[in-house]
């Protein structure tokens, strides 16, 4: 396992993407969501590049063994649909039903699939891969990452951003093709936009954690 990843919660893979996949993925996105974010979308067009067998499943299968795809989020931040993130974890999962049990809580309902909170045992076996499909810049709304923010488990609202400002920052400037892994629980935020250049980002997140019955992932599992 990548020793960054470890330390830092998170790990860069630089020029993965074939200029083929690139392009498959951008036309995937480019056909299919032209919102500035779009939740829990199909995976059927891209689904063997998210497999272990795939280039971006074979990047999540090396940092967590057994993980599978279980959400999809797709970001396509410009000038036009511009917005900025504070300081957050991103602490919710997507299942396919509300069912009330011990340790899950803050349900709600977005489109067809429901978003629930979950002990925080689910994020120690979880991580997310953030696919660029254009260069990211500061000036475009690169994410910023505080580096080593996920040894701290699970962080208030309140506290997110005096811990993240005590970190190492990194700013995820990348070219078109890059991947960067995280740690589910890092520190992170971006900026608006201050060009006019497309940011097209598609988030995998990945988890290698059973759902308790009658739980079950949005993403059906193979």
């Amino acid at each position: 396992m990548s020793t960054d990843f470890v330390t830092k919660g998170y790990h860069w893979a630089r020029q993965a993407l074939s200029p083929a996949e690139l392009l498959r993925l951008t036309n995937w996105v480019d056909e299919n969501h032209g919102g500035a974010g779009t939740r829990h979308v199909r995976i059927d067009g891209i689904k063997n590049l998210l497999a272990p067998t795939g280039t971006v499943g074979a990047l999540a299968d090396e940092l967590l063994p057994k993980a599978h795809p279980v959400r999809v989020t797709v970001f396509n931040k410009s000038n036009d649909q511009n917005w900025l993130v504070p300081w957050h974890q991103d602490r919710v999962i997507a299942v396919r039903d509300k069912h009330d049990l011990a340790g899950y809580s803050a349900w709600t309902k977005q489109g067809d699939y429901w978003h629930c909170e979950p002990p925080i045992e689910a994020f120690k076996k979880s991580l997310f891969i953030r696919i660029h499909l254009d260069e990211l810049t500061t000036e475009n709304g690169a994410m910023q990452i505080a580096s080593a923010s996920h040894l701290n488990g699970f962080v208030p609202a309140g506290n997110a951003r005096g811990l993240a400002e005590n970190c190492e920052i990194e700013t995820g400037e990348c070219k078109a093709g890059d991947l960067l892994a995280c740690n589910s629980l890092i520190l992170h935020r971006s900026g608006k936009s201050k060009t006019n250049s497309r940011r097209r980002t598609i988030r995998i997140d990945y988890s290698a954690f059973d759902l308790p019955e009658p739980l079950e992932w949005a993403i059906e599992q193979e």
